[in-house]
């Protein structure tokens, strides 16, 4: 009876990993940015062209909800998508991927799958949005006050170079002055003489 009930266990798991296993391989290629080996895990053997040109991260996903031939599973998508005055925002986006079952085994429902990512990306993107909006004046904010307070105590130390700057000035103009003066009373001097006296005589040392 427990042997029963154990392989009964072991099929039961092997049915819900079947569908979850390819649905992994799906989205790990789509998150390379393989579209070629994510197109070989599909039931066309092709990927919709994914919405808003987003760009898949990585996908977490939960159990499937199978039912025959088909299955569900809720999946939370992490993905990066250029939003204008914003840059690039990471995002994340409930949506389920779709899967049927086929003689070759499980495949992912491409085209169901992709409805469903782009709704949730319109869900998620609004806001997202205004998370980051959020983020930026929070930032904007907090480097305002920093710089504010940068200012204030740049500003200070600033004023207090320029004081020190300007009796430097002070001082350095006081002494040219004075050498200029000085200067000027042997150049006077010079000519006083220069004037008063008569020319001197040959060989006379002035």
């Amino acid at each position: 009876m427990r042997g029963a009930v154990l392989v009964s266990v072991v099929i039961t798991a092997a049915l819900f990993a079947a569908p979850k296993e390819r649905a992994q391989r799906y989205w790990q290629a789509l998150s390379e940015g393989n579209l070629s080996k994510a197109a070989a895990q599909t039931l066309r053997g092709e990927v919709p062209p994914l919405p808003y040109d987003i760009r898949i991260l990585s996908a977490d996903l939960a159990t499937p909800e199978r039912n025959a031939t088909l299955a569900r599973i809720p999946t939370t998508i992490r993905y990066k998508i250029e939003a204008e005055g914003l840059g690039a925002m990471e995002c994340n986006a409930t949506a389920s991927t779709e899967l049927i079952e086929t003689k070759a085994g499980w495949r992912v429902d491409a085209v169901s799958t992709a409805k469903a990512l782009e709704q949730g990306v319109q869900k998620s993107a609004a806001a997202c949005a205004a998370r980051m909006f959020d983020v930026l004046i929070a930032e904007g904010l907090a480097a305002f006050e920093q710089m504010r307070k940068t200012m204030e105590k740049e500003g200070k130390s600033l004023g207090e170079v320029l004081q020190k700057t300007m009796e430097d000035l002070e001082r350095q103009m006081a002494q040219q002055m004075r050498r200029m003066q000085k200067q000027l009373e042997r150049d006077l001097n010079r000519t006083r003489r220069d004037v008063s006296l008569p020319p001197p005589e040959a060989g006379e040392r002035i």
